[in-house]
């Protein structure tokens, strides 16, 4: 076997204005200034997005910024969130996860090379009081159910006031409401609008087996699974959750039901979850696709009512009832097709099992008894 081999000495292209550079553990990242002055949401957004109210904008996508991420070998971790506890007015959490160094790199008017900390760019405003931030989080934002991640929606890469659709974040509470913004732009530290400046990215040591992580697993209408889009069966989850524990002691799983799963799909999963010793979730249960179909005569009588209604008028209704009508036949195509299919998987499993039960009892019956049909 060959040996494996060593990581490039060098920054290397991931992506448009993405740098990886794996021997020294940072993720570059090509941007400009374009706030000198200001009251900030963010410390870095992607270009044409938050502009006016971050320092830096870069190109890149931020899905593109947790992927260079990911390479380095980090896990994203949870983002700030209020935890409701009886009887107690809710309390605030952090974002915890991963943390990262963030530095800047440019070339002065003098034509000098220049670094500096992210914080040494901050100034405190409004109500904020406490430290500038000298790590930052990678909470990783969101995998959306369309696949689409929720920060590349709205570019916010860097936050500064607990956005938790940001990529990174700060360690801890601040705020995304504009009356008590908590950091503005450090007049005369900043350098000019247009500057191009490289935001180099280290994740401090330890950082890998940060205790806390986040994880997706999820349920489809079919009871079937996958964690981070990767396929697993229920019997898998405990092993699974054994191993992930081992690397992250508090890690979260997100559990993401599609509305059609079963109850006993969800129940079994953070059984399952939990034998393998994780005690952080997060339920969610997606919305309906379409219009609930009626599942009872009576349910059926009170819709077509509705749609009678809808038909003797029309002008009443946002949305005209005619194509509206036309789109839960469709649906309703769609289900019996998917029903069909249904009933044939299970009369070839009742065949199956049929005979395998009919060979289970030819060797454990005695010679001449008979045994009784199902």
């Amino acid at each position: 076997t060959q040996p494996a081999a060593a990581p490039a000495k060098g920054p290397v292209k991931l992506f448009d204005a993405v740098r990886v550079n794996l021997a020294a553990r940072e993720v570059l990242l090509d941007a400009e200034v374009v706030t000198e002055s200001a009251e900030l949401e963010f410390l870095l957004c992607q270009s044409g997005t938050k502009d006016y109210e971050s320092i830096l904008a870069t190109p890149a996508k931020p899905s593109h910024v947790h992927a260079a991420l990911l390479l380095l070998g980090l896990t994203p971790g949870r983002p700030a969130r209020w935890i409701e506890i009886e009887d107690e007015d809710p309390r605030f959490v952090s974002p915890r996860g991963p943390e990262l160094q963030i530095s800047f790199r440019w070339t002065g008017a003098d034509g000098k090379p220049r670094t500096a900390d992210a914080s040494d760019w901050l100034a405190l405003t409004g109500r904020g009081k406490g430290a500038m931030p000298k790590k930052w989080i990678f909470i990783g934002s969101a995998v959306l159910p369309d696949n689409h991640y929720l920060a590349d929606a709205e570019g916010e890469i860097i936050s500064v006031a607990n956005f938790a659709s940001a990529v990174i974040d700060v360690p801890f509470e601040s705020s995304d409401k504009n009356a008590i913004l908590t950091f503005s732009a450090k007049t005369g530290t900043v350098p000019p609008r247009g500057t191009k400046v490289e935001v180099v990215l280290h994740p401090l040591d330890g950082a890998e087996k940060s205790p806390y992580a986040r994880a997706l697993l999820e349920i489809d209408r079919f009871g079937r699974l996958q964690i981070d889009n990767q396929p697993i069966e229920p019997d898998g989850l405990a092993e699974w959750a054994r191993t992930y524990l081992n690397a992250h002691g508090r890690g979260q799983v997100v559990i993401r039901a599609d509305a059609r799963a079963l109850v006993f799909d969800v129940a079994q999963a953070e059984s399952e979850l939990r034998l393998g010793g994780v005690r952080d979730f997060d339920l969610q249960r997606l919305e309906p696709v379409g219009q609930v179909l009626p599942r009872a005569p009576q349910q059926a009588t009170a819709y077509l009512d509705d749609w009678a209604r809808r038909f003797a008028n029309p002008k009443d209704y946002l949305h005209e009832p005619g194509a509206q009508a036309e789109d839960v036949l469709r649906q309703i195509d769609y289900q019996i097709r998917e029903l069909d299919a249904r009933k044939s998987l299970w009369e070839e499993y009742a065949r199956h099992l049929q005979s395998q039960l009919k060979a289970y009892r030819a060797t454990t019956q005695p010679a001449g008894a008979k045994g009784k049909e199902p």
